[in-house]
């Protein structure tokens, strides 16, 4: 009966030390397991850190192609109104061409006119 007592002894003896070292080895893994969590957590934030500061440059990149499309339309925009001030810059180089062809043919055929009357006023006066 001792001996059995004794084996029983022993046998509890040894669960209990077997449990004390799955308990402290639970401890470890829970610390593990805690220290995993906290690096996972910073790692996840220091990715949403990135990611917000990626959503940021994309931002800034739609900004400054909107900026670059509406600078291209300006340009352009630009472009075709001094093409048109141009045209109409020669249309009044034109007409001011063709007025003053005018007033020269005008100026001429009065020269004229005055060169023919005076002549005919020089032949009379030599005529008297």
């Amino acid at each position: 009966d001792s001996l059995e007592e004794e084996k029983l002894r022993q046998a509890l003896s040894q669960a209990r030390s077997e449990t004390k070292k799955i308990i402290q080895q639970s401890s470890l893994l829970k610390a593990k397991n805690s220290g995993l969590r906290t690096e996972n957590t910073q790692i996840q934030n220091a990715l949403d850190f990135e990611r917000s500061r990626f959503a940021a440059l994309e931002v800034d990149v739609i900004r400054l192609n909107d900026e670059l499309v509406r600078s291209q339309t300006n340009e352009q925009v630009l472009r075709d109104e001094n093409d048109e001030l141009r045209q109409q810059l020669n249309e009044l180089n034109a007409s001011q061409q063709s007025k003053l062809e005018l007033i020269d043919r005008s100026r001429m055929q009065r020269t004229s006119l005055i060169h023919s009357a005076l002549k005919m006023n020089a032949s009379e006066d030599q005529e008297q």
